[in-house]
């Protein structure tokens, strides 16, 4: 992991050659690295605190509802050193089967939800890379984190 995003109170390692983006409104922040295929990895804040239970049955719900066959699989994980809700999630999509993995726990000022996904072709090369991203995690946002949408400049250091 050669890059380090770090802004509104998280920070996480990510390949040199993957992509970021950014996402933030007045009630969530994302951030997401890709590669050049079709796998990404994605944080986001959510500022209203939904229960972590209800983020992963809305992201579970949203997958029934796009996709005719999907496998849901519950778990239990950790996050940043913390206990996270989990689902492992495989669905087929233009006759490919794919792997999305959900990850959610709350702070005291956000619920943190991660969500990677891959088609199975990738699994085996990117699911190293999404642990190391994972397992990089952390977070301070219990502590006085900055403001979802206007960080100061200086804490996005990218190397």
């Amino acid at each position: 992991m050669d890059r380090l995003y770090r802004k509104a109170g998280i920070q996480f390692r990510y390949p040199q050659e993957w992509q970021l983006s950014e996402e933030g409104g007045s009630s969530e922040f994302s951030v997401t690295v890709n590669d050049d295929g079709t796998s990404f990895w994605s944080i986001t804040l959510l500022r209203d605190r939904p229960s972590p239970e209800h983020v992963l049955d809305a992201a579970v719900e949203a997958f029934r509802d796009d996709y005719p066959e999907v496998d849901v699989y519950p778990t239990m994980t950790e996050i940043a050193h913390r206990p996270a809700f989990a689902r492992d999630i495989e669905f087929v999509c233009l006759e490919m089967l794919n792997s999305a993995f959900l990850r959610a726990f709350q702070s005291t000022q956000y619920t943190v939800f991660v969500f990677y996904q891959t088609t199975d072709t990738e699994l085996d090369e990117v699911a190293p890379i999404f642990e190391a991203i994972s397992d990089s995690v952390h977070c301070d946002i219990d502590d006085s984190a900055p403001p979802l949408l206007s960080p100061p400049e200086d804490e996005e250091t990218l190397q």
